[in-house]
């Protein structure tokens, strides 16, 4: 790993009956910024823009339910991961702190932050609004829905490549190695739980038109990064959301898809640093 991704502390918190790994970079005293990572991802994907925070920030991330280290459960979606944050953060001791989350992840951040405005400092949307583009979901689906076994992490990380044609190699390396688990013939799986990829898996999510009252009834500064060719979060929607919140700014990642942290993480780590500041 490069030497400027430090490792991070590792602590579980159980919420209704759920285990989730919960990592930390950073001064237990900083200012505390809380990452959620996008659906199929995971909390170690944090570490690319940790650096850029955690000389002075308490960053904390979250593998959500199902996914990473956490514990796979009976449901998944916005309304359970919200409380799945929250609940995190009473246990962790965290009163207040700046939310990033990218995709899935945003949803959940937008979704708490708009229901527990007095928890929350800052908001940073990763390529994510309240309606995700459909041909942009379609072929995340189809995505997931391909291979899921594979040799070893060079023949998973050559079929995400295939998959990913914006991503920077070593971002990407560092996503996929830490997205697999090994299984009982020798080969390798996504870490995360099957049936968030065979689709059978129940959801509870807010519907998008309490997302958009959720957008618009958010009061703390709003940061929306949008890649600029992105699927899921398109340039009509980046101006519907900035008109439904005026407290809204966006900034576009030059060459980024929707995985904007694996496409280009430098820009985003210094995007959130500066927002933070």
């Amino acid at each position: 790993m490069p030497t400027g991704w430090p490792e991070p502390r590792a602590t579980d918190v159980t919420h209704d009956g759920v285990r989730l790994r919960v990592l930390e970079w950073g001064p237990d005293d900083g200012p505390a910024v809380v990452v959620l990572h996008g659906f199929t991802g995971h909390a170690r994907q944090a570490q690319l823009v940790a650096p850029a925070l955690a000389d002075r920030h308490r960053v904390i991330a979250i593998d959500q339910r199902g996914h990473g280290d956490s514990d796979r459960a009976p449901v998944y979606g916005t309304v359970p991961m919200t409380a799945d944050l929250m609940a995190v953060l009473d246990v962790i001791g965290i009163d207040r702190a700046a939310l990033v989350g990218h995709s899935l992840g945003g949803m959940v951040g937008l979704s708490a932050v708009a229901q527990h405005p007095d928890r929350f400092t800052h908001l940073v949307l990763g390529d994510i609004g309240p309606e995700p583009a459909p041909a942009g979901v379609a072929r995340i689906q189809a995505g997931v829905a391909e291979r899921h076994v594979f040799a070893d992490l060079d023949d998973a990380v050559a079929a995400q490549a295939a998959l990913s044609p914006t991503a920077d190699p070593e971002a990407l390396r560092h996503r996929v190695a830490h997205n697999l688990a090994p299984t009982a013939d020798g080969r390798w799986t996504w870490r995360y739980d099957p049936a968030l990829r065979d689709r059978t898996a129940p959801f509870e999510n807010h519907p998008p038109d309490t997302l958009w009252a959720f957008l618009a009834a958010v009061t703390v500064p709003v940061l929306l990064l949008r890649g600029e060719v992105s699927d899921i979060c398109t340039a009509e929607t980046a101006e519907r959301m900035r008109a439904a919140n005026p407290r809204l700014a966006v900034v576009a990642i030059p060459g980024a898809g929707h995985s904007i942290a694996t496409d280009a993480p430098a820009a985003v780590a210094t995007a959130v640093a500066d927002f933070l500041a």
